[in-house]
Formats: C-alpha cells, sequence, structure tokens
C-alpha cells in the first residue's frame, strides 16, 4: 500500500545502520527488536498451517537471488527496490546492452484483479505519453508464466524524494525542476490521462538532473469511470493528494486534483516538509480537508511573494480557484523564473472587495472608471495588439551557413561541406541554442551574394556564421565570421592556419566561440561533445561526407542513392570500425531499404541492427543511437512505444534535430494521433524550415490526408514562394483540386506545363499515366506508359508490375485478351512477391486487385482481407485506412456491392482512406457508382457537403 510504502521508506531513511534480529539474526534498520519476518511469523502462529505456508512462500519469493536471471530479454542485474505490487530492477537489455529498470508484479499480488488492473493501467497510461519529462516505457510484455511487466528508462540521478534536502538553498532550481514537471503533467492531461499519485518519490531524475513523472499506476483517463475500490491502497500519497480525492470522489476528479499535488511537491522541496503534517495519514488527510494550506513565507520568510502566491493557487482546497490548467501553472512558474510578473494573484471573496468598497468610496470609484478606459482601449485596439505583431526570433539563435571553397576543385568540396555541417552538428546538441538544420541551409551555397537580414527572417533566427576553407598540402585555411542579421554588425571573426589534422580541434574552437558570443549555457555533457572529434581517420571522415551528400546526388533513383551510401558507409566503416556517426548512418540507409521495399529482406534489416549494434557499445547514450534504434524500431518492426522512447532520449542529447520530432510525427499519425503528428511535424518545421521532405508531409500527407486542403494548399504555395521550380510541389497543390473538387486542369499542367521540366523522367512518366488513366484516355496512357522505362512501379511501398498498367490500357482500349494475358502476368510476378514477403499487406492487395480484374473472386477476397488482417487500422492508421478503401473496390469488382459499400461508408471519412476525387473520377469505383450509399458517401465528400 502506498502509505505502508512511504512508513518504511522513512524508517529506512532515518536508521543510519543494519541490526541484527534477536530472533534470527538477519539483519534490519531498526534498533534491539526482531525483524518483521519474525514479527509476522509470531502472528501467523495461531492462524493455522495454510497460513504459515502461504508466508513461507512470500518470504521466498521476496529472498530470490536477483543475480544472472532473466525476464524476456532482459538480464537482471539487482533489485531496486519494490513496493505494495511490484518489484523494480536495474537489467541489462540483451541485444542493445542498454542499462534499463524492470518493473514485475509480485507474484501473489497477481491474483489480485485489483492489483492486475492497476499494474497493467501504469504500463498503458505512460506507455501512451510521450514527453521528455515523462519516464519512457520501452517495452510492456509478460514472463513465461504470464505475469505482466514492463521496462522503462533506468534514473539515474535518484527522485526528489531522495535529493529534495540538498536542493533546499536552491529554490530557483527547485521551480526549474517542477516547471518541467509540469509540463510533462500539462502534456498527460490533453492527452485524457490524469496521473493522481504524483509526489516526490514519484518524480525521478536522469544523469543530467532533468525530471521525469514516473508510477502512473493510479492513472485514470479523464471522463471515464474506475472500477477500482476507493480504498487507501488506491487513494494515494498523504500530504500530497488534493482534499476532493481523499474524500473518495475519484470519478470526478479532474485535472485540478494533480495540480495539488505539485503545489504540494514544491511547497515540500522549497519548506522541508509536505503542507500539512499530522500523527497518521487519517490525521494528514482530515486537516488538508478542514483547513487552508499554511502559507510558504511563514515557515521560509526568504522567499518571495509572488512564491507563495503561486503555492497558494496550486494548493486551494476548492478545486474551481486553483489555475484553470496544468499548462497555466508551468507557465507561472516560468514567469517566475525569468523575474516577469506572474498572472496568479491571491484569491479574495467577493464579500471583501465589496467591504473594501464600502470603507473607499472615492477609491472604489476610480478603479472602477480605470477598469471601464481600460476596457475600452482594448474594445478599441481590437486586434491591433500584439497578437499581429511578428514574434521575434530567438536572441540565442544561429544557422551554420555553406562554406566557401576557395580551391574551386570538386576533391575539396565535401571536405568544406564537412567542415560547415560538423559545426552545425556541435551546436546542434547544445540544449540553450536555436540551430537551424542543414536542409534549410543548404539553400544559401557559398560564393554568391546573400542577404543576411532576409535570411534571418526566413529562418527565424538572429545570427549567421559564415566561413571559407583552403586546403593544399596537409595544410588547412579556415575563416569564419559570426554576424548579426538584424544590424549586419560582425560580433566575432577569425582565421585558423592548421595541419589538416586538426581540423576538428578548429570546429570545436568556432564552435566554442559561438556559444561564448551568444552566451549560451552549457551542460558538461555539451562541453564535451564540442570537443569530442568522431574519428582520427580523415580517409574515412571523407567517405562519410561523400556517403552524407549521397541522398542529394541528381539523376540517381532512391535505390541508387542509397546503394550507394551503403557502400561508401561499409568502407569508411572499413577503413575506421569506431566510427559512430558512420555507423548509426549505415543503420538507417540499411533500414531505409527495407523500409521502401527495395529490399525488404531480413538479412537487409539484421544489417541495419548489426550497424547499430556496434555503435551502441561504442557510445550506448550518443543521441545519434537513440535515434537511430527509434527509426529501427519504426521502419523495422513498426514496434511504435519502444520506438518512441528511443526518440524522446533522441531529443534530449539533439534539441535541434529535425529528425527526432519528424519521426515522432511519423509514428503518431500510424497510431491514429494525427494531431499530435501535426504538431510534431510543427516543431521540425521550425528547426528546419526549409526540409523540403518535412514540408511534404505537411502538405501532402497530413494535411491532405484529413482532408485539411485548404492548409494542404497553402503550404505547397508556401514552398513554391521559394522554390518555384519544385516539381512535387506544383504536384502536391495540383492534387488538393483533384482530391477536393475533383478537378484535373492543375494537374494537367503541371505534368505538361514548363513545372515538368524539373520532374524526374520515371516520376512525370507515371504522373502522365496516372492523369491519362484517370481521365480514361487509353491512347495517351499507352503513351505515358511507353516512356515509363522501370520493370515495375514502387510508389508508396505499393509494388506494381508494369503487366498490371498494360492490362488496364488494353482493358480500356477493348483489347480483351491482351488485357487478360496482361493481368494474368501481373499476378504471376505478386505471387512471387507474396510468396517472398507473406507478411507485405501492401503486395496482398494489389494481388486482391489483379485477381479481382480476372474474376476471381474467393482469391480476390481472400488476399484483400489477408491484406487488412495484417495493417489493421487501429495498428496502423495510415496504410490501414487505404487499405480497406482498395479492399472495399474489390468488393464492389467481384460482384459484392453489400460488402464494398458498408465497408465505404466505415472508412471514407477517415484519414487516408479515400477523397471526393477518387470517388468521382476513378474506374475501380464503376461497380458501385450508381449504388444510392455509394452516392451518399461521394456526397457527403463533394465540396459544398465540407466546412470551409
Amino acid at each position: 500500500m502506498k502509505i505502508l510504502d512511504g512508513f518504511t521508506d522513512s524508517i529506512a531513511a532515518a536508521a543510519g545502520t543494519a541490526h541484527p534480529c534477536a530472533v534470527c539474526g538477519g539483519t534490519m534498520r531498526v534498533e534491539r527488536s526482531i525483524c518483521a519476518s519474525c514479527l509476522m511469523r509470531e502472528g501467523l502462529a495461531g492462524m493455522g498451517e495454510s497460513s504459515r505456508d502461504e508466508f513461507q512462500r512470500i518470504l521466498e519469493e521476496a529472498a530470490v537471488s536477483d543475480q544472472d536471471w532473466s525476464l524476456g530479454s532482459y538480464q537482471i542485474l539487482g533489485e531496486i527496490g519494490r513496493g505494495g505490487m511490484g518489484i523494480i530492477y536495474r537489467a541489462r537489455q540483451r541485444h542493445s546492452r542498454r542499462i534499463v529498470a524492470v518493473k514485475r508484479i509480485l507474484r501473489y499480488e497477481a491474483e489480485s484483479h485489483e492489483t492486475l488492473v492497476r499494474f497493467r493501467r501504469e504500463a498503458e497510461a505512460a506507455a501512451s505519453l510521450d514527453h521528455p519529462n515523462i519516464l519512457p516505457i520501452y517495452e510492456v510484455s509478460e514472463t513465461e508464466d504470464g505475469l505482466p511487466f514492463f521496462s522503462m528508462k533506468f534514473a539515474t540521478g535518484g527522485s526528489l524524494r531522495v535529493v529534495g534536502p540538498t536542493l533546499r538553498e536552491e529554490p530557483r532550481e527547485c521551480v526549474r525542476l517542477m516547471a518541467k514537471v509540469t509540463r510533462g503533467i500539462a502534456y498527460a492531461h490533453c492527452e485524457g490521462v490524469l496521473h493522481r499519485d504524483l509526489q516526490p518519490g514519484n518524480i525521478l531524475l536522469d544523469g543530467h538532473g532533468e525530471p521525469m513523472v514516473s508510477d502512473f499506476g493510479l492513472a485514470t483517463w479523464l471522463h471515464a469511470g474506475s472500477d477500482l475500490t476507493r480504498t487507501l491502497t488506491t487513494l494515494g500519497t498523504p500530504g500530497f493528494i488534493a482534499p476532493e480525492q481523499a474524500e473518495g470522489g475519484g470519478a470526478e476528479l479532474t485535472t485540478a486534483a494533480d495540480i495539488y499535488s505539485l503545489g504540494a511537491i514544491l511547497f515540500s522541496l522549497l519548506a522541508s516538509r509536505p503542507p500539512f503534517l499530522g500523527e497518521n495519514a487519517l490525521s494528514v488527510i482530515r486537516q488538508a480537508a478542514d483547513h487552508p494550506a499554511p502559507r510558504l513565507r511563514l515557515l521560509v520568510p526568504e522567499l518571495d511573494r509572488d512564491l507563495e502566491t503561486i503555492l497558494g493557487r496550486c494548493l486551494e482546497r476548492d478545486p474551481k480557484a486553483r489555475y484553470a490548467s496544468a499548462e497555466d501553472l508551468a507557465a507561472d512558474l516560468e514567469r517566475w523564473l525569468n523575474g516577469w510578473p506572474i498572472v496568479a494573484r491571491p484569491v479574495l471573496p467577493p464579500a471583501r472587495l465589496w467591504r473594501w468598497a464600502r470603507r473607499n468610496p472615492i477609491l472604489a470609484g476610480a478603479a472602477t472608471g480605470c477598469f471601464l478606459l481600460a476596457v475600452a482601449v482594448v474594445w478599441l485596439l481590437g486586434e491591433k495588439g500584439p497578437a499581429a505583431l511578428d514574434l521575434p526570433a530567438p536572441e540565442k539563435s544561429v544557422a551554420v551557413l555553406p562554406f566557401e571553397n576557395l580551391n574551386q576543385d570538386e576533391e575539396n568540396v565535401f571536405f568544406t561541406d564537412g567542415m560547415q555541417d560538423d559545426i552545425l552538428t556541435d551546436l546542434s546538441k547544445v540544449a540553450d541554442l536555436k540551430v537551424i538544420s542543414r536542409s534549410s541551409v543548404r539553400e544559401y551555397g557559398a560564393g554568391v551574394p546573400r542577404n543576411l537580414r532576409a535570411i534571418g527572417r526566413e529562418l527565424g533566427v538572429r545570427h549567421v556564421l559564415e566561413g571559407s576553407v583552403r586546403r593544399a598540402a596537409g595544410q588547412v585555411r579556415i575563416s569564419a565570421r559570426l554576424v548579426d542579421t538584424r544590424t549586419g554588425a560582425q560580433l566575432w571573426a577569425e582565421q585558423y592556419d592548421r595541419d589538416l589534422q586538426d581540423v576538428f580541434a578548429i570546429q570545436s574552437a568556432i564552435a566554442e566561440q559561438i556559444v561564448d558570443q551568444l552566451q549560451v549555457r552549457l551542460s558538461p555533457n555539451e562541453q564535451a561533445t564540442i570537443q569530442s572529434r568522431p574519428t582520427t581517420n580523415m580517409e574515412a571522415y571523407d567517405l562519410y561526407l561523400r556517403a552524407r551528400e549521397s541522398t542529394h546526388k541528381a539523376g540517381l533513383s532512391t535505390a541508387e542513392r542509397t546503394e550507394t551510401q551503403v557502400r561508401l558507409l561499409d568502407e569508411a566503416v572499413r577503413q575506421e570500425p569506431n566510427f559512430v556517426p558512420a555507423l548509426c548512418l549505415l543503420a538507417r540507409a540499411h533500414v531505409l531499404s527495407y523500409w521502401s521495399n527495395q529490399d525488404h529482406s531480413a538479412s537487409r534489416l539484421e544489417a541495419a541492427w548489426r550497424a547499430l549494434e556496434h555503435a551502441a557499445r561504442l557510445h550506448p547514450e550518443a543521441g545519434e543511437v537513440h535515434l537511430t534504434r527509434g527509426i529501427i524500431l519504426y521502419w523495422g518492426s513498426r514496434n511504435y512505444a519502444p520506438a518512441l522512447a528511443e526518440l524522446r532520449l533522441a531529443r534530449r542529447a539533439l534539441p535541434n534535430e529535425a529528425d527526432v520530432p519528424y519521426f515522432m510525427a511519423l509514428i503518431a499519425r500510424r497510431q491514429g494521433r494525427w494531431d499530435a503528428s501535426t504538431r510534431y511535424l510543427e516543431e521540425a518545421r521550425t528547426i528546419d524550415p526549409r526540409n523540403a521532405i518535412i514540408l511534404w508531409d505537411l502538405a501532402r500527407t497530413n494535411y491532405f490526408a484529413t482532408k485539411h486542403y485548404r492548409e494542404a494548399a497553402a503550404t505547397s504555395e508556401s514552398v513554391l514562394a521559394w522554390k518555384p521550380d519544385a516539381f512535387d510541389f506544383h504536384l502536391a497543390r495540383a492534387k488538393v483540386d483533384l482530391a477536393s473538387r475533383g478537378e484535373v486542369a492543375r494537374w494537367q499542367a503541371t505534368v505538361w506545363g514548363p513545372a515538368a521540366r524539373t520532374a524526374e523522367p520515371e516520376l512525370l512518366a507515371f504522373e502522365r499515366l496516372d492523369l491519362a488513366l484517370l481521365q480514361r484516355d487509353y491512347a495517351a496512357a499507352a503513351e505515358a506508359f511507353a516512356a515509363q522505362t522501370l520493370p515495375d512501379f514502387n510508389w508508396d511501398g505499393y509494388v506494381t508490375p508494369r503487366a498490371w498498367y498494360e492490362g488496364l490500357i488494353a482493358e480500356g482500349l477493348g483489347q480483351k485478351a491482351k488485357a487478360e494475358a496482361a493481368f494474368r502476368s501481373a499476378r504471376e510476378q505478386l505471387d512471387r512477391i507474396v510468396a517472398q514477403r507473406p507478411d507485405d499487406a501492401k503486395a496482398h492487395i494489389v494481388l486482391a486487385e489483379i485477381q479481382a480484374r480476372l474474376g476471381e473472386k474467393e482469391g480476390a477476397i481472400r488476399e484483400g482481407r489477408r491484406a487488412l488482417e495484417l495493417r489493421p487500422m487501429d495498428r496502423d492508421a495510415v496504410d490501414g485506412a487505404s487499405l480497406a478503401a482498395r479492399l472495399a473496390a474489390v468488393y464492389g469488382q467481384v460482384g459484392e456491392s453489400d460488402l464494398g459499400c458498408a465497408l465505404l461508408e466505415q472508412v471514407a471519412h477517415l484519414p487516408n482512406a479515400t477523397n471526393y476525387g477518387s470517388l468521382k473520377l476513378d474506374k475501380c469505383w464503376d461497380p458501385l457508382r450508381n449504388d444510392p450509399r455509394f452516392k451518399k458517401v461521394m456526397a457527403s465528400l463533394a465540396p459544398e457537403a465540407r466546412t470551409p
């Protein structure tokens, strides 16, 4: 029980040394007594043999050695602690060698339904949350005998209960920690989770002293009932729970209960005691319910009034008198930290205000007049106030622009780019500095005139770093200067003439100068990162730079770029086996090939894991290692929760790495959390504002899929404003017209107009083919098909044989025999693909579509349903909805109109399923087109049916 846990913790903390038990000789923490085991044996002596047997079994479980045994894929290293329902172990994950914490339910507690529910709820609630100040859950599983356990981050810094006394003289640090904790709880509330047991022991600290909320064993979902009994076991921790929670109103609790607990924790840190004290738990609970909380400054007079006001608002007995949200509390704590006026004010009863007005009528009248004047001013200003102003870029912000290659030769290009890129990489790991990612600064090439003020506005930064590189005969000259984009003033400049082997020392020196000039705070880890060297082998370094740049090489297909990258990185790692960035990039190249169906083989995935595990052995806590592991867990096995946990760890080490929120966005939308996904993409966009991939996902995937067509069009047009030759975004804008209104004029102009000059030939031919098929212009489709030379089509992972399109064209031209022969050829190819990749849902749905065209009803339905079984909508909200819509069309093709319409009605309005333009124009829907149910679905998606 929570109360018993707290009591035993207090005893353990108070006792200084161990003492022998007077009966059994075992060690204990209480002097001149007998141990708890002997005491309980005496109590059970008269209760029968069964009680003694049961107690002995419990003792045997408690005495199990923690060494040399495993839970799932975790090697147990030792016990950390235990509570009322579970044991927490320190463990090592076998495949990654990472140290984690593993929580297992006690065997005898597993017989209690209530305890099992609480344990599983803790895992479920915490695993569903994705925030840097919530302890990440890596894996939820069961032992061989069915007992649940889960693994989580191992917090090396202890808990606030342990370190709290050391913070007594550091009120700012106490507030800083609790502001971050409050942000984490605000996020949990937004996700619908109420913690209900916030107390110092549940706030853990990582190795950098950053706080993380843990122990969601009492968590509940807002606006949902609970089947747990309201006993002291599920009550929470006395001294830190809100009065309404102590009264047993669990079903009616609001976020105000957690806000009370947050205030109580901060109070205890600042005053070295919780707000209420008592002889026992019930006494503490009664005081909290009957009396106002003590004023902080009565206990700690040196603290200021604003801090006392914040805590007073948190600890109000009436939930409605507290902060309206944890977000508001966090904002006030941050205002206090920054020295700004806080929003909270002491709550005064209306009667007190009325009495004051009666005693001071003149002042009251003047105050009323001022109030009315202020209201009039605000009304007159309307929306011309601060909301209309542009927010300034952060003072501590910088963009590292591409350096100029003074050698003017191809060989030095990679070295020059690498110089700029590694300075950027060093700075991007500093949390107190905003650094623009490489994709966005790439647009501002060296050697051409630059408008630094415009660049500052476009990228949202106050400063830019420019530089040049000259290399000759083993020597290197590097010049760099830091410029204020508002004034154009040069803040710092330096020229370095060094031996080529000192290049990394120069990079570190430049990064340190920027940090110093911008007065950026550095943690010890960040300082060490800036001073570290990625490798000492310059040949391996050059190969790594070439591999990194190969992803942008024009004239190559995605598969060719990936293989080029793998080849270069293999050689780099052969020359320098301990090159961690190269190993991580190699792992990502392999898993990209696997995910995109270029090479969806077990050996390819194994190669990705092998490269990552090598990097993890060398530097297990590197941000690049966590990021790469998160990507492999997602792309390699769709293991969403562990992937998100890794990405959360990566975000702490790589605060300016846009790939972190980008991949979090990809996972969130697979989980059906489209709003969260869009927020993550917008976060990535602020870090990397001109990254076409991020902007494409925003425009063409998130906004387009969720039928936010206006936002999709605006995002595409914002890219075209600074990149007018971006064919992909011309295409994205055209597809908005197609999906929202069923219009193809813009699409036609895009693939046949000036924008087509910059398109990749294969993509352009496919778009012309797709457009012609939608328009049912089969002669134009045949011409476009002839220009497409790929052996098969692989768009978005759907591998479609050329013979499929050959069959569609022949069918449209009335060439039945040719069409059937082509469809049979396509089916033979898909049969082979499905045999090789039986778990590839996209291959199954393509096979179903081919079989439907051949009239193979049973096979088509079987394959279509198999696709949806492999990728159900509740497991994959992106592909699942799309597969379901395609299955609906298959049902129509084989004459199952009822099944087709029923499924279409179910999914049509889901993100990424289908759209008005597809239903209006695509021939695959012809068999359902005259069905009233189909017409109703189509009408519901029509432009006039949607809210503007």
